[in-house]
């Protein structure tokens, strides 16, 4: 096994500005650079223009380090034009902000938000984490103040629509473009997909020792390597992929991250570390956690990712106690919501009053009274600790005037999954607001209760609004009711139904593992020629699960859903730069037993296309998903001889994948579960992060 290099020395926390950790100190230590008590006193301010988020960029040149630091950023050449489109919607935290550009920085940030990560363009020829041609696979874009362009935005992998590229007011104008259940669907999915084979790294052996394979040792040696990578998110990756490296060691991984934390030079990689930190879920690495989330001089976006943390470190008494303390004092808004939500990862009963009281009333903070993303992040974490007195208060704002409160509201029902949410539930779900309406669809699936199938049925059946009916049909699908099947499958066998109603119906019949509809499903892939329906169809395939046949060449009992997928698939080739359901059917095969025989082989001719780094990222991508302790050394060895900081962030992330022992990724605790109409920059900035 590796010797890993001693971790620094514990000792008091330090400023962020200091480049190492300094020795035990006076508290006036970190004042000690000439520099940071001139920018410190500034930042009480930001609250009051925090609900502007338009002018941050009016007090970025008042930092002295942002020139600096900016031309590392890859996406430096969109700065200039961020302070041209921004002033356009000076009312938008008013009106639902819609998600800005990841560019954007928090007002106590003097430096460029992280680029997006990867993502293929729907046309499927875009190279995929092009930051300079946000247009580029049909991004949508505001142009001279017009409306929306009727493209989509560009997808990810696996189908994950780019939001954080779209200048949108809310929701209700994506129509045309993304609907909401696509947007809900990419944002939860992962909890609703098995596919993935955890490589046992430690076992015991019959006589009582502990045997460590050597590729633990590879992958722990390269994070730590990687964190000290020249490209920012290459260095994000790593801080993730070791804390996904389970308990041998972990006090020499807390030594690794705090010294990186330390070390760091730009906001992004500092704010992620701390998270990975948290990840640990030990009272041991929250140490630096406590101290920097109640140290009001450093930047709002790192106390808001370490609060974040600390919602993962349980049996800690004195992590509750600062979680409510920041609750019960006012304090910035972004800091209080991420404190809602975690208490509410925390499932803190003890909480539910003060969470209550800023739903009802807010709190005021100089003078100025919290906007909704306060009042809807507590209505979100009452949902999460889900105590009937949770749902008590909750119940109390079912009438809010607030839309983003009755919608987080709607959210926090389902996530409590009690049987008396069904009756506010019910009375949601015939609001006259399409998202509120929406959310309470998706709710209601989670409520185990015959009288559910009804609610939904009658609202699919009397619904008109394309922006909840793929909602409910969604819904039907996660409620587990299989009397859903025969509605669902006319939606399919109903030629004037549009290609992305078909796409809910088809998601949610594969949630249903219904076999009977395989035919139909299989029929309309061979027929469409929609690649957007198509990767749906061919992930729902895969997510109802038939097994592979003993043979692919037999004339009988073929596996028809294996065969129609295992042609597309073989259709990817080096005319192919970029594909949308590349990530689906690589799932969806390995999810019919094909993996082994169809799918890493096709990977590994993907991953020497050198020529063309979008189809290398997306099997570099698929590796981690579903490869196998096999995939560790070629992927280690890759990163050694690649030059391309892209390839070399997707080999970090997909080893990050492949160590990862949790059944989900526990990033999925902050990011699914939200109501994505309200804009909060911590949670922003975590949806690039690649779950599947």
């Amino acid at each position: 096994m590796c010797v890993p290099p001693e971790p620094p020395p514990r000792c008091g926390y330090a400023h962020r500005r200091k480049p190492k950790p300094p020795e035990p100190a006076p508290p006036k230590e970190p004042s000690k650079p000439p520099e940071a008590p001139k920018e410190q006193p500034k930042q009480p301010e930001a609250p009051k223009e925090q609900p502007k988020q338009p002018e941050t960029p009016k007090e970025q040149p008042k930092q002295p380090e942002a020139p600096k630091e900016q031309p590392k950023e890859p996406e430096t050449p969109k700065e200039p034009e961020a302070p041209k489109e921004q002033p356009k919607q000076p009312d938008a935290p008013k009106d639902q902000p819609s998600t800005p550009p990841p560019s954007s920085a928090t007002p106590d940030d003097t430096r460029p938000a992280p680029p997006p990560p990867a993502s293929g363009g729907s046309d499927g020829s875009t190279a995929p984490s092009d930051p300079a041609n946000p247009s580029a696979g049909g991004a949508a874009r505001r142009s001279g103040g017009a409306g929306p362009s009727i493209t989509r935005p560009s997808l990810g992998f696996g189908l994950q629509p780019r939001l954080q590229d779209m200048t949108l007011g809310n929701t209700t104008n994506l129509l045309g473009l993304v609907e909401p259940w696509e947007v809900w669907w990419t944002r939860n999915r992962i909890n609703y997909l098995k596919f993935r084979q955890p490589i046992e790294f430690i076992r015991k052996s019959p006589d009582g020792y502990v045997i460590i394979a050597k590729e633990y040792d590879q992958v722990f040696n390269l994070f730590t390597k990687a964190l000290g990578d020249k490209d920012p998110s290459v260095r994000v990756a790593a801080a993730y992929g070791l804390s996904k490296l389970g308990e041998i060691g972990s006090s020499k991984v807390t030594g690794i991250l705090e010294k990186a934390f330390y070390n760091e030079t730009q906001l992004y990689p500092e704010n992620n570390i701390l998270l990975a930190l948290g990840l640990m879920g030990s009272a041991e690495h929250g140490f630096l956690l406590k101290k920097i989330a109640q140290y009001k001089e450093e930047p709002e976006i790192n106390r808001c990712y370490a609060i974040l943390g600390l919602g993962y470190i349980k049996n800690d008494e004195e992590v509750v106690k600062i979680l409510r303390e920041l609750l019960s004092h006012p304090d910035k808004p972004e800091v209080t919501a991420a404190a809602a939500l975690a208490l509410g990862q925390l499932k803190d009963a003890s909480a539910v009053q003060i969470l209550a009281r800023h739903i009802q009333r807010g709190v005021l903070y100089q003078g100025e009274k919290y906007d909704r993303r306060v009042r809807a992040y507590a209505a979100l974490g009452l949902g999460r600790i889900g105590t009937r007195e949770a749902l008590n208060e909750l119940k109390k704002s079912l009438d809010d005037k607030d839309k983003a409160v009755q919608e987080s509201v709607a959210i926090a029902l389902g996530a409590a999954g009690l049987p008396e949410a069904l009756g506010p539930l019910s009375r949601l779900l015939s609001s006259r607001d399409s998202a509120v309406r929406g959310f309470a669809a998706i709710s209601l699936s989670r409520i185990p209760d015959q009288g559910v199938y009804p609610l939904l049925l009658n609202a699919f059946q009397n619904v008109k609004d394309h922006q909840v009916d793929g909602m409910i049909v969604l819904a039907l699908g996660l409620s587990g009711d299989k009397r859903a099947v025969p509605e669902l499958q006319k939606i399919l066998a109903t030629k004037t139904k549009r290609p992305l109603i078909k796409g809910a119906a088809a998601i949610a019949l594969g949630l249903l593992k219904d076999t009977s509809a395989v035919p139909l499903i299989t029929d309309l892939l061979d027929k469409t020629a929609d690649p957007v329906l198509s990767a749906y169809l061919i992930l729902s395939l895969g997510m109802i699960g038939l097994p592979a046949p003993m043979d692919i060449g037999a004339q009988a009992g073929d596996n028809q859903a294996v065969e129609i997928i295992r042609k597309k698939w073989a259709d990817i080739s080096s005319k192919t730069s970029s594909n949308i359901a590349y990530t689906n059917m690589a799932v969806a095969l390995a999810m019919l037993g094909a993996r082994d025989e169809h799918v890493l082989p096709q990977i590994r001719k993907h991953l020497d296309k050198k020529e063309i780094v979008s189809l290398r990222q997306h099997a570099l991508h698929s590796a981690g998903l579903i490869g196998g302790q096999s995939m560790v050394g070629e992927l280690v060895k890759l990163y050694d001889d690649e030059t391309n900081p892209q390839i070399r962030q997707y080999v970090i992330s997909s080893l990050g994948f492949l160590v990862d022992a949790n059944d989900t990724p526990l990033i999925t605790k902050v990011t699914a579960g939200n109501d994505y109409n309200i804009f909060m920059l911590i949670i922003e900035q975590l949806l690039p992060l690649p779950l599947w």
